[in-house]
């Protein structure tokens, strides 16, 4: 079997990305073969906090226009709809929800659905079986012809207990009661995992009563702890092995949708390649695709600086030398990826980019 990738653009980020980023991703993902492209970033409140309302009109312009390319270049265009703070399937909820999603259908018409309840607190009773009722009902209501969902509980990871209490006896085989017609997404032992353990993914296969299909947090560096750093090497922990474990890959990238592209292509390769990948060559390829010999040089040069020290650490030599050094680049295509090199070197300390 192949490995079905996708790209998620399901972000924390102070910055959302602009629309010629986004709209360079349809073409990336035509290029490298990607199944789809899921629109769910985090601050797009009409799809999670605000989903009762529909976008402006200065919002939802950009993205039918944005998903109009991605058909384009022949890659499915995905939503990821949270019912954010749904407790029950009530007249009232019903109503809500079925009226959101004719103006979902009307303006965009997607290709993909995804229901996520991730990262908000839930105290509904029987949870996973809520969840179930609530993503199969959007689900009758939506044109897509695809469907994900994301549990509450998506990973093994203490954190999601520690931050929204303790999972329910049974979550997990109760969200496996879904229809057949959903994937449910799974990250892993971790939120941000290094790697896959095919035990673990055979355990949540038999929870689920499906394989799991990834929802891949790499080269993600939203969260504080990975601000300081730009993951941009060939991503680690996937052997080519992994896809029978799984039904496929969705990878979530860094806040810089430029220099995500380059770890990214290289997702791509471990699967094509299989044997005969190598991490740094698949690295250096992908840079000086993207960069340009003379960017890459300079980009790989300074690796251990952007990728382990992390902008905290920098003395100021250390930050004027780089500033420097990548403020030489002056052509359009440079500056995409120097810009965003820029601006992560000069934001503060623990901030975002």
């Amino acid at each position: 079997m192949a490995m079905e990738i996708g790209i998620i653009e399901g972000l924390y980020t102070q910055s959302p990305w602009n629309w010629a980023d986004r709209n360079r991703y349809a073409e990336f993902c035509r290029d490298k073969g990607a199944a789809y492209y899921l629109y769910a970033p985090k601050n797009d409140i009409y799809l999670r906090e605000n989903w009762r309302e529909n976008w402006p009109p200065a919002l939802l312009a950009p993205l039918q226009a944005f998903r109009r390319h991605l058909r384009e270049c022949g890659v499915a265009f995905g939503i990821g709809f949270t019912p954010y703070r749904v407790e029950q399937l009530d007249p009232v909820t019903r109503q809500a929800l079925a009226a959101r999603m004719t103006q979902i259908n009307e303006a965009l018409e997607p290709d993909v659905l995804c229901v996520a309840f991730d990262d908000f607190v839930s105290k509904m009773p029987e949870l996973a079986q809520r969840q179930v009722e609530i993503a199969e009902y959007l689900a009758g209501l939506s044109c897509a012809k695809r469907f994900f969902i994301v549990g509450s509980y998506y990973s093994k990871d203490p954190l999601l207990q520690r931050t929204y209490g303790p999972m329910p006896e049974g979550y997990w085989h109760d969200l496996g009661r879904i229809g057949p017609g959903f994937d449910i997404f799974w990250t892993g032992q971790h939120v941000i995992s290094l790697g896959h353990d095919p035990e673990e993914l055979a355990q949540m296969a038999g929870f689920f009563g499906r394989k799991p299909y990834l929802w891949d947090n790499w080269p993600v560096n939203d969260p504080a702890w990975l601000h300081n750093r730009l993951p941009l090497f060939a991503i680690p922990g996937r052997p080519w092995q992994l896809q029978d474990s799984v039904r496929g890959l969705a990878a979530n990238p860094m806040t810089q949708p430029n220099l995500s592209q380059i770890p990214l292509s290289t997702l791509f390769d471990i699967f094509a390649l299989r044997e005969d990948y190598q991490p740094r060559r698949a690295y250096l390829k992908a840079l000086r695709e993207y960069c340009g010999e003379r960017l890459a040089q300079v980009v790989d040069d300074n690796l251990p600086y952007l990728v382990y020290e992390g902008r905290d650490s920098f003395s100021d030599f250390t930050r004027q030398r780089l500033l420097k050094a990548f403020g030489a680049f002056t052509t359009e295509t440079e500056k995409r990826f120097t810009t965003e090199i820029i601006a992560w070197i000069n934001a503060p300390c623990g901030k975002r980019a």
